[in-house]
């Protein structure tokens, strides 16, 4: 992910993140967060919701129709049909405001 203009964030090694998930989510999506801190501290070796001054980087990972935060930041349009329902097993993938955005469908 890079943060040229129009391309994106861009996660670099020891960087702080924030990743923000709603209470009312389901298991496998936290699951799926928790697999999502692991590879960033592997790989990366970020800081994972460090209570920091530094800038951190702040990811919403969620589900439409379940997390209102991650709803309020992304496109969930992008996610509907032409009858304007959700899609069937869609995700959204999407910077916005220098964050991340991951959404799904169900």
């Amino acid at each position: 992910m890079a943060d040229r203009e129009g391309a994106g964030m861009e996660l670099c090694r020891y960087d702080y993140v924030r990743i923000f998930v709603e209470e009312g989510e389901t298991e496998a999506v936290r699951l799926a967060v928790t697999n999502l801190k692991r590879d960033l501290r592997r790989v990366l070796d970020c800081r994972i919701d460090a209570a920091v001054q530094a800038p951190v980087k702040r990811i919403y990972v969620g589900t439409a129709g379940v997390s209102p935060e991650t709803e309020a930041r992304g496109n969930m349009d992008l996610l509907r049909d032409e009858k304007g329902q959700y899609r069937k097993e869609a995700y959204l993938l999407q910077e916005e405001s220098g964050d991340l955005i991951i959404a799904g469908t169900d």
